[in-house]
């Protein structure tokens, strides 16, 4: 007792504490305790042959979760359909080299977030984070603002009230339900209490943009869904949002507690690096302002 106390750092009372506790939720005496120097008895013997393996396999799993090492894990990601249409091919190219599989699911933030509490996700990429409870941790990727387009063939409105007037006579494209890009474009109008006359949902933001551009439309939205639909971009305009109103939309890599946290990390390292790397160049390249919409959040 007295070398083991040594070895572990503790006192000889409490290494005999700690057997006669296990002793107790075995139910079995694992030593002759009456016998100098102690024995093992038979259970004594069998608990330490099989235990060998599984303290061995225990150590090896800390030293790999310790080491960042996430070529033995298969990671489920979900993916938010804006990453997607955006830096999501960037993100999985990356995330293929780090982890021994990958899998990956590609639904509207709300299935999504069910989809992570039921344990079938371990990391979601989503824009809003519906998850408040303290099990989840949440990781902010970055920010846009989010911006009014409209067609060149109408007027951009510069004031509130000129919004207001725009919204009584063109088309406002707004995305289908079940978006919530599109509740948030809604609580937009409420706010500013704009109704326009009528609406016209598109189910992706290309389509949203074409509309927008064909159809003598207008439209709020961020900059990577201007940029889904970037080849209608010499048919419209953008600004921001009238009356110095600023509404942002934040990016976020979800995961429940019991997910290793080097995982969440590399998810989260390789979405900032995506969007920093590869889609804010995009944007700059449209424009300068949309550039300065956009926001990587914290370090990497």
């Amino acid at each position: 007792l007295k070398k083991a106390a040594q070895r572990l750092g503790l006192t000889s009372s409490a290494v005999s504490q700690a057997l006669s506790k296990l002793e107790a939720q075995l139910g079995a005496e694992l030593f002759e305790h009456d016998a100098r120097p102690m024995k093992l008895t038979a259970a004594g013997l069998r608990l330490l042959e099989e235990s060998r393996p599984l303290v061995a396999a225990a150590q090896q799993l800390a030293a790999q979760v310790s080491s960042r090492s996430l070529k033995e894990f298969t990671l489920r990601l979900g993916i938010g359909e804006t990453a997607t249409a955006t830096i999501g091919p960037w993100l999985v190219s990356d995330l293929m080299s780090q982890v021994r599989r990958l899998e990956t699911q590609t639904l509207l933030t709300k299935p999504l977030t069910e989809q992570l509490r039921t344990g079938s996700l371990d990391v979601i990429i989503s824009p809003d984070p519906l998850l408040s409870e303290d099990r989840w941790t949440h990781c902010g990727l970055y920010d846009e603002d989010f911006l009014l387009v409209a067609s060149r063939a109408i007027p951009l409105p510069q004031a509130p009230d000129e919004l207001r007037l725009a919204g009584m006579k063109h088309p406002f494209i707004t995305y289908a339900d079940g978006s919530s890009d599109e509740l948030v474009m809604s609580r937009i109008l409420r706010s500013m209490n704009i109704h326009p006359f009528r609406r016209v949902a598109a189910s992706a933001s290309c389509m949203l943009m074409g509309l927008v551009a064909q159809c003598q439309g207008w439209t709020i939205i961020p900059p990577t869904n201007l940029w889904c639909g970037r080849q209608f971009l010499k048919d419209v305009r953008f600004c921001p949002l009238p009356g110095g109103r600023r509404v942002t939309r934040t990016m976020w890599a979800v995961s429940g507690r019991q997910v290793p946290a080097e995982m969440s990390e590399v998810v989260a390292e390789a979405a900032k690096a995506a969007f920093e790397n590869r889609m804010m160049p995009e944007l700059k390249g449209i424009s300068s302002s949309l550039g300065r919409s956009c926001r990587l959040l914290g370090g990497r």
